[in-house]
This record gives C-alpha cells, structure tokens and sequence, in this order.
C-alpha cells in the first residue's frame, strides 16, 4: 500500500487528478445536457409540429439529446447492478420521488437515475478526495487518507441531492411567478362556461410557451382528473408535488368548490384578490427591510470615504503641527 501511495504522490498523482477532472466534467455535462438540452430539445420540436415539419432534431442537439439518454439508461443500470436502491427505506424512497416529481423529473426510471447518479458522484469523490492527499505531506498517513476518502465519497454522494433541491426550489419559484396569469385565464375559461378540466387544459396550452413548468403541472393535473374516480385526489397531488403555498391556496379553493357547488369564476376572483393582496404586502416587507440592509455597506463602503475627506486636512494639519519643524 506504501508502495501504491508513493507511486501516486510521485508519478501517478497528476494523472489520477486529470482522470478525475475528466470525469467530473463528463459528468457536468451530461446534467447539463440532461436539461438544458432536453428543453431545448422539447421546444424546437413543438416549433416543428406547430409548422407542419418533421418531428427531428439536428446537430448538436440530437447528439446531446442522445448523450443525455444513454446517461440516464447508465445510471439506471448502475443503480439496478449495485442494488443501491435496497438500502433506502421505503420512506426514503418516497421521498426523493416527490422530490423528483417537485423537479419536474416523473419517469418510471427517475428514481434509479438518481440513485446512480448518487453512486456514481460517491466514487468520484472518493478517487478525488484520494488524489488530493496521495501524496506530499499526508503520504503514509493511512488514517488520515481513509478518514479524507471517507469525506469524500459522503460529500460526493451528497451532490446530487443538493443540485436536486436546488433546481426543484427554482420550478417552483418559476410556477409560483406564472400562477396569476394562469388564475386570470382560468377566470375567462371559467366565464365561457367551462368545466375546471377543460379550463386547465386549455390554460396548459396557453401557458406552454412562457410558463412551461407550470403548463406541465396543470396538464398532469388535468390527465389526472380524467383518470381518478375523485378529482379532489388529482388536486391534492398537484398541491404535494408543487409544494408551494400559492398552489395549495389554489387547490384548496377549487376543492371547496367542488365540494359546496360554488360559482369557479367567482372563487378565483376572490382567490386572484388575495393573492394580489398577499404579493403587495411582500413587497412592502422587502421596501421596509432595505434601510437595515443597506446600513452596513454604507458604513462599510461610504463612510470611510466621507471620513478621509472630512477629516483628512485636519488630521494632516495635526500631523505637521506635532511631527513638523
């Protein structure tokens, strides 16, 4: 082991450290293609089928696309090989499949793709942590290296569930923006005499291009509605996989109008009202919290320079009174 460990502070330890940046950034850009590239992906296509051309895509795109599927299908694999997905609970599981549902990732193999990215992102901690303390000063300190290893692979397999989180609060801060302009299309579907499913749907289609994320939402939703026996169900599994307060104040609303008959336009107006209401108290919070907020960069940033402009000639006049001839 001494032998291996001197080998990789001395020969080998530039290229451990080069392969692992080589997987690292393969890695980054296989989720930058798993997104970016998909939406994109998604989007040129509806352009095409809105134009009567061809469902393709070309170039880069295609091959990016085709790069981000066989990665998910390698994670899938890796996750089912390794039986990573055994050792979480059942309670685990769920919920990383809400958040994953939150992120707007639903597919059968979701939940394996991110097992296996989590596996995958350990071990490259655990080769990189490894590279870092192979040689030089931690050479020959075993423990050292295992309890940095160690480290290593905790803080790798912890990646992916923070770019996890990060990208779900970013969905849903993007739905909780787009949701009045989606209540006040529901009020005019509603005013034109449509059920809430044909109302969502048609809200989807309109909000497909400026508020994808929402528009996907309601179209799971609506797809839901058609399919379970009790719509109640359908909007509270809208109001668990967004997780967000304007959301559930919605759902919340359109069940107590399915339950007591309530006129739907007139529940949205008053639920549009409130959250105006709501949105505009926000922002008067954000004004009145700036004078606090701004205190420290101008004591920090500004006062310096008022003071040496004030009280420079005098400290200088002090100066030559004391130290001069």
């Amino acid at each position: 082991m001494t032998s291996v460990t001197a080998w990789a502070g001395a020969a080998g330890g530039p290229a451990i450290v080069l392969i692992v940046a080589a997987l690292v950034s393969l890695l980054v850009l296989l989720l930058i293609a798993d997104r970016v590239v998909q939406q994109q992906a998604k989007l040129r296509l509806r352009f095409f089928e809105a134009g009567g051309a061809k469902k393709r895509v070309r170039g880069l795109e295609g091959f990016a696309l085709s790069l981000s599927n066989e990665a998910r299908a390698a994670y899938a694999s890796i996750a089912k090989a390794s039986g990573i997905l055994r050792m979480f609970g059942t309670g685990d599981r769920g919920k990383i499949r809400l958040l994953l549902q939150s992120a707007g990732f639903r597919s059968g193999a979701a939940l394996a793709n991110f097992f296996g990215a989590k596996l995958v992102c350990s071990v490259l901690g655990c080769v990189g942590a490894f590279a870092l303390v192979a040689g030089g000063t931690f050479a020959g300190n075993l423990p050292l290296q295992g309890a940095v290893v160690l480290v290593g692979f905790f803080v790798g397999g912890m990646l992916p569930e923070m770019a996890l989180k990060r990208h779900a609060a970013r969905r849903q801060q993007r739905i909780r923006t787009a949701l009045p302009d989606a209540i006040d299309l529901l009020i005019i579907a509603a005013n034109a005499g449509q059920s809430l499913e044909v109302s969502m749907n048609r809200v989807a289609k309109e909000l497909v291009r400026n508020a994808p994320d929402l528009a996907d939402e309601l179209r799971v939703t609506t797809s839901e509605i058609r399919a379970l026996p009790n719509r109640r169900e359908a909007l509270e599994n809208l109001a668990l996989r967004s997780g967000a307060p304007e959301i559930r104040s919605l759902t919340a609303t359109l069940i107590q109008t399915i339950k007591y008959g309530t006129p739907l336009s007139q529940s949205l107006k008053v639920l549009a009202a409130e959250q105006r209401q709501a949105k505009l108290l926000a922002l008067e919070e954000k004004a009145a919290k700036l004078p606090a907020l701004l205190a420290l960069p101008l004591m920090v940033l500004i006062m310096p320079s008022i003071f040496i402009v004030t009280a420079g000639p005098s400290m200088l006049g002090i100066g030559d009174a004391l130290f001069g001839q």
